[in-house]
């Protein structure tokens, strides 16, 4: 924000305070309520409050940014989503249907609404949210907001208190009630006396203003202040008794005026009758584009579209684990900074998880100057991450993500017991509630139904449990070819100190899993021309199988052609004809995966495959005829013959065959009969094979497929894994590289 700006929205804000208390104020002394003097105070306490709320500086930010630039509305919802009576089980299906995404299970479209508009319709708001939410930061927006002129005000009166051609549309507040904001931080009941009213005026007295306790009494008297009293959860517990009922007494005396509280989710228990209860809603995309975007809006921000590549990197299959952390306004500011400081996600997600662990548990109340007991003597958290990966893993390999409250009750009295000999009569219950308010890393979603606050969390707990040598041998022969489990494998890379042997175990046991496909691999082995770096080396291998599948994909509907339609096949046909006899034949083939693998061993760009050969794809761009069809393939087929034969990353008789593809190219044309181009892509199909003496049965393929896509897909995930990883000897993957694609010795 530029001190102009600044200036003009101080100038506002002052004129506005004064402007809040100055009716309150008239029928006072003039001792008390002199014009100038009272000006002069609400100038120094709006300058006070804006330097003060104004701006966020959190975790390792270095500079504080404006509030208002950053700030995105927080929504919320009624806290009977975790109050109702879905089981564990039907929070299960309900979170798969989600997408594995953990949310309130009432926070559906259009069930959530402005929190702002709510502190405008109640006079008694408790805002309810976790670790992070972004309750504070509500309360001191709502403040500022306050402190801007009222929509409802006269034009003349506008005018008066000068407004600034600089500031836009932000001048007018959508607050409506003409309140002065007083913002408490309740942590100060650990060294200040239980005094609400003592503490306002302390407020005001600071910034000059005459007579402040009697100034305090009357503004309280004349219901002309939005008390904001931020972080009940924060209250000593040996003060909590003596701050909850002085609360609630001061809020029955001055009923007149508005307040709002906060609180942590798990630990409110119903302390404010009068109070609307709303629990904040963890952001949606459109809020968290909006917060990046309103993050990455400096001119070098804009001019390299910074925020548009970090949706995009968010957006990417590859860091789905760190969008699910996004939803979190905590964590969402995490991953800004992160990707602020390299215009990248690091690649060692593990890595990224921690931190975002470390922050939960940690830094985050060391920021805001929370000191809370531990969670349970002994306990250092070090020794709490073990227990909760003992929990998150025991559940995950069952497929489980909710627990009664009894079942982590449970868990964590027998872990303690077990590593800390804890006495028997330790109450688990009580760890577990300082886990939920202190941390927020198990949050209730239902009635008697609890997970992590993040599956994210989950998966990284699980691979740290999996931090050990027996664990990680028993994790590779059980999970390899389980594709929930591939995040865990991921992040296991990244947390173990080196991942040779994670990885050597991962390529053998996907080795013995290739069964009787094992004969293609074995012909793309004899096929390549190998190089001297071992990973190039393998990915002209995978080049040679992304081809054969290819080809036999189209043998295989010749022959269905001859088998099931008319021999001769004079006549063009509808595409739609044959889609159901390719699928129903077993003959489709995620191509896409071997392409990738391509891809992610680096290949040098004489391997990017892009000679559109799968028979799948071609017959979803034809026109709905099948000529079409076989007029596209064939142009395919010649243009990767031209490729082989200039590139030579396989093996074949290229010059021998070119003159004859180059005699089929000129027959080919859209003008030739369907019969004619039928059999020009037959011939060119024949050279292929014969070129590359692929396998005399591809129909073999067809029956080894599944187990070549998990192969291939167990390959992949090696690839992710070492590009996670700490730390891979130069040795390892050599080793590594020359067995992957060949058969087995």
């Amino acid at each position: 924000m530029s001190s102009r700006v600044e200036e003009q929205l101080l100038a506002l804000t002052a004129a506005t305070a004064f402007q809040l208390v100055w009716e309150g104020l008239k029928g006072l002394g003039k001792r008390i309520a002199d014009h100038d003097r009272v000006r002069r105070g609400m100038h120094a306490y709006a300058r006070n409050f804006l330097e003060r709320y104004g701006n966020i500086k959190v975790l390792n930010m270095d500079r504080p940014v404006p509030l208002r630039e950053v700030y995105v509305a927080a929504q919320a919802i009624p806290p009977r989503a975790m109050k109702s009576f879905s089981s564990v089980e039907e929070l299960h299906k309900l979170f798969l249907l989600r997408g594995k995404r953990l949310s309130w299970p009432k926070a559906r479209p259009g069930s959530k609404t402005d929190c702002l508009e709510h502190a405008n319709k109640s006079r008694f708001l408790n805002v309810l949210g976790s670790p992070g939410a972004g309750k504070s930061t509500f309360l001191r927006r709502l403040g500022l907001e306050a402190l801007l002129p009222r929509r409802t005000w006269s034009v003349p009166l506008l005018e008066s208190l000068g407004r600034g051609p600089d500031l836009g549309a932000i001048e007018l507040s959508r607050y409506e009630h003409d309140c002065l904001p007083v913002l408490i931080e309740l942590r100060r009941f650990r060294t200040d006396a239980i005094d609400l009213a003592l503490l306002i005026q302390n407020e005001l007295a600071i910034c000059g203003l005459p007579e402040s306790g009697e100034l305090t009494g009357t503004l309280l008297e004349e219901g002309r202040l939005l008390i904001l009293l931020d972080g009940v959860d924060e209250i000593p517990d040996c003060q909590l008794d003596k701050a909850i009922s002085h609360m609630s007494d001061f809020v029955d005396r001055y009923s007149g005026n508005r307040f709002v509280i906060s609180c942590r989710t798990a630990f409110y228990k119903g302390y404010f009758s009068r109070f609307q209860d709303v629990l904040l809603s963890d952001f949606d995309d459109q809020q968290i584009a909006s917060f990046v975007h309103n993050w990455f809006r400096s001119d070098t921000d804009l001019q390299y579209q910074l925020a548009e590549e970090f949706l995009k990197t968010l957006g990417e299959p590859a860091h789905a684990s760190a969008k699910e952390l996004a939803h979190t306004p905590l964590l969402l500011t995490f991953l800004c900074l992160t990707y602020d400081d390299r215009q990248r996600l690091p690649a060692n997600r593990s890595e990224l998880y921690r931190q975002a662990l470390e922050i939960l548990m940690e830094r985050w109340a060391a920021s805001k100057r929370i000191h809370h007991e531990p969670v349970y003597r002994e306990l250092h958290v070090r020794m709490e991450v073990q227990m909760l990966a003992e929990i998150a893993a025991s559940a995950f390999r069952d497929d489980r993500y909710f627990f009664t409250r009894r079942e982590l009750t449970d868990s964590i009295t027998h872990f303690l017991r077990e590593e800390l000999n804890a006495p028997k009569h330790l109450n688990g219950d009580q760890v577990l509630q300082a886990i939920e308010v202190q941390q927020g890393l198990i949050v209730q979603r239902a009635q008697d139904a609890w997970s992590f606050s993040h599956l994210t969390l989950q998966e990284y707990l699980t691979a740290v449990w999996h931090d050990d040598p027996q664990r990680l041998v028993e994790l590779v022969r059980t999970h390899l070819f389980d594709a929930c489990w591939r995040e865990v494998f991921i992040l296991l890379a990244g947390a173990v100190r080196q991942a040779d042997e994670l990885l050597l175990r991962m390529q053998q046991t996907a080795e013995k899993h290739l069964g009787n496909a094992v004969r293609l691999v074995r012909w793309a082995s004899s096929k390549h021309v190998p190089l001297d770096d071992a990973e190039q080396t393998a990915a002209r291998r995978a080049f040679a199988m992304a081809l054969a599948f290819d080809i036999s994909q189209a043998i295989d509907l010749d022959r269905l052609l001859v088998e099931e339609f008319d021999p001769g096949l004079k006549r063009d046909f509808a595409v739609s004809l044959i889609i159901g006899r390719l699928e129903a034949h077993g003959l489709e083939f995620d191509f896409n995966l071997v392409r990738d693998l391509i891809r992610d061993l680096g290949a040098s760009h004489d391997l990017v495959y892009d000679f559109n050969l799968d028979c799948s794809c071609i017959w979803a761009q034809s026109n709905g005829r099948a000529r079409d069809f076989f007029v596209r393939h064939a142009r395919s087929l010649i243009n990767a013959f031209a490729v082989l034969a200039s590139t030579r990353v396989l093996s074949g008789r290229w010059d021998e065959v070119g003159p004859r593809v180059q005699a089929l190219r000129h027959r080919l044309s859209w003008e030739a009969s369907f019969h004619d181009v039928l059999e020009t892509w037959r011939q060119l199909l024949g050279l292929f094979v014969k070129t590359l003496q692929l396998p005399p049965e591809p129909r073999e393929l067809v029956e080894g497929r599944a187990r070549l896509e998990k192969y291939l897909s167990a390959c992949q995930l090696i690839i992710h894994c070492k590009n996670a990883a700490m730390r891979v000897s130069r040795s390892a993957w050599e080793d590594i590289c020359q067995r992957m694609l060949n058969p087995p010795a």
